[in-house]
């Protein structure tokens, strides 16, 4: 793959990759981008290799949580605020609103 990428240049970007096995589309995605043209997909994969594609699997999840943590849209060890309470009737209110009614 390596050869082929050297030869083709820039115009890497227009060559579609058959990858129907998972592991195939996981590694050209991690290599190429999300955009990665790939051929030869199974019609029962679409949905999940798009899930690929955006990160919302375990495969690639790890790339947009580094992103996000390296531009600080987000703190791993950060705590998250307490679940809202459950008010008389099923409203809920969070800590900030305690002992306020509207």
């Amino acid at each position: 793959m390596a050869a082929i990428c050297e030869r083709m240049g820039p115009l890497v970007d227009l060559l579609i990759w058959e990858a129907p096995l998972k592991n195939q589309q996981t590694y050209l995605i991690q290599q190429f981008g999300p955009n990665v043209n790939l051929g030869n997909i199974p019609t029962g994969e679409v949905l999940a290799l798009e899930a690929l594609r955006a990160g919302l699997r375990f495969e690639t999840f790890y790339r947009i949580a580094a992103e996000l943590e390296r531009t600080g849209q987000w703190n791993p060890d950060a705590v998250e605020e307490p679940p809202a309470e459950p008010l008389p009737g099923g409203a809920l209110q969070n800590s900030e609103q305690k002992g306020t009614r509207q």
